[in-house]
């Protein structure tokens, strides 16, 4: 459900003059204007520079004499050109070693003068394995504060967090107190409710799931997800799932830093931006688009500081934080929506480097999810049937190579036959670039792409692995491309049908005048 242009305008206003719609009592009035005028003091065009600047000597300031920036020869300097010209621009693998050393009991100043108080682990998207990214006890706090001030723009739209009305057989006064704090109506403290059971009972089993969260949890006033990026093929799950419920995006992060906040949260989820907060890390962002950036690696003259970006420009976020990752590439993907006063809003593009590669082409994971979608769309219109998950692979064994596209499908009607099922190779393939086209029908140099059916459960049975290895079941993200041989094998031991594109992609040579 997006924001309609007076919802976004008072919006606006309230952050503007930080005055928020009416709360519960005027100590949470008080609270929640104190942080909007947080937001529009952090995102001025007098203060970004500056921020950034203090958070840079803070981070540096409070690891000094860590090994691995007296490896770089920073020398305890704090100002941004030294840290510039020592410190270089790097991957998870330069860190590893060090991130290693530190999860095997090192407790010498390895990245940070700060003891590592955990790790978090990657959601291993981009090949399927996991990271371990070191934080320390005061991220905790400033990750706490992001929600804070995520829950008072909140307060502004659709009285997200006014507390839901409970049934009047909730007698227990603690059961009352924790449903009433919290805004849900199901959670008692009175024991088994015979009647609720039976009634959620008959709601899950009488074969319509559409709007089924609304009809079990009918107090519910939005869905918290994450619906940019990848996650946007589960939108018409969701939308499935929860009716019309918005689908609300609040804060943007990684297992190495949080940085964004969505200012307009009931806004569509096609149109969400996140407004970088300047006090959560000191960010740098590397151009795209500019060919000699390469992979990242020396390319540190050409990143761009925070307030430097350029509105439709896309960018890699190099980020550099208070547990001792410097200048590191996360690897997404973002390009710059507008601004917030001075700082920039930017919508999450895609991961970088997953791609499926087999000869000159280059398909990166956008490029894959827009020609899964539109494959898709053939099971949907006939057969009411879609694409629960997927991931992707590209098998050399042979020549020519070709990709390896594996679908998990949510049939509620009848099977879907080869004819379609082939048709939606033919489909993927006139989505996919005219080089992936022009090396399929004119050099022969890629083979036929194949659509491998996996048996239902299988991705869960990808994530039990994934999580058996140490991944995080929060962070985690079925991988959109896998070249890990374990994996391949597993997906390979569960297809129960296999299909190719029946025929050659259309193909127009380019003419110059």
């Amino acid at each position: 459900m997006a924001a309609t242009t007076d919802e976004s305008g008072a919006i606006g206003a309230a952050l503007g003059s930080a005055v928020p719609s009416p709360p519960a009592s005027e100590a949470a009035n008080a609270k929640d204007a104190e942080k909007l005028r947080f937001i529009e003091e952090m995102t001025s065009d007098v203060v970004v520079d500056s921020v950034q600047e203090r958070v840079l000597a803070e981070i540096l300031g409070r690891n000094a004499g860590a090994e691995y920036l007296s490896n770089c020869g920073l020398n305890g300097h704090t100002d941004c050109a030294t840290f510039r010209a020592k410190v270089p621009v790097v991957s998870y693998d330069a860190l590893q070693p060090y991130i290693q050393r530190i999860a095997n009991g090192d407790r010498s100043p390895v990245l940070s003068r700060h003891p590592v108080s955990e790790f978090f682990t990657s959601s291993g998207t981009s090949a399927g394995e996991c990271k371990l990214m070191p934080t320390v006890e005061d991220e905790h706090d400033r990750r706490q504060m992001l929600s804070s001030i995520f829950m008072a723009i909140m307060n502004l739209c659709c009285a997200a967090c006014v507390p839901g009305t409970l049934t009047p057989r909730v007698t227990d006064a603690s059961g009352t107190s924790a449903a009433t704090t919290t805004g849900t109506s199901a959670a008692t403290a009175t024991g088994p409710d015979p009647d609720l059971s039976q009634f959620v009972r008959d709601e899950c089993c009488n074969g319509d799931w559409a709007g089924i969260v609304t009809r079990i949890w009918p107090n519910t006033k939005y869905v918290d997800v994450i619906v940019t990026g990848a996650m946007a093929q589960y939108i018409p799950i969701l939308r499935h799932y929860c009716g019309n419920l918005p689908l609300v995006s609040g804060t943007y992060g990684s297992s190495e830093c949080y940085f964004g906040i969505n200012l307009r949260p009931l806004c569509d989820p096609s149109e969400v931006a996140y407004t970088v907060m300047p006090n959560m890390g000191y960010f740098e962002f590397l151009p795209m688009d500019d060919e000699a950036a390469g992979d990242g690696k020396a390319a540190s003259g050409k990143l761009v500081d925070l307030a430097r970006v350029e509105a439709g420009r896309v960018y890699e976020l190099v980020i550099t934080t208070y547990a001792g990752l410097n200048r590191y590439c996360i690897g997404d993907v973002i390009r710059v929506a507008g601004f917030h006063n001075a700082t920039p809003q930017f919508h999450v593009v895609r991961r970088k480097n997953v791609l499926l590669s087999i000869e000159l082409d280059k398909t990166d994971e956008a490029e894959l999810q827009r020609a899964v979608e539109r494959a898709s769309a053939l099971l949907l219109r006939p057969r009411g049937a879609s694409v629960a998950e997927y991931t992707s692979h590209t098998c050399t064994r042979g020549i020519p190579g070709h990709c390896v596209i594996y679908w998990e499908l949510l049939v509620t009607g009848a099977a879907v036959d080869k004819e379609t099922l082939d048709g939606c190779c033919l489909e993927m393939e006139e989505a996919l670039s005219i080089v992936y086209r022009q090396s399929r029908v004119v050099d022969g140099s890629i083979g036929p792409l194949q659509i491998r059916v996996v048996r239902p459960g299988t991705f869960e049975e990808l994530m039990d692995d994934a999580i058996s290895r140490g991944a995080s079941i929060n962070q985690y993200k079925v991988p959109r491309c896998t070249t890990l041989p374990r994996i391949v094998e597993l997906l390979d031991s569960y297809v129960v049908s296999s299909h190719s594109s029946p025929v050659l992609p259309h193909w127009t040579p380019v003419r110059r005048s």
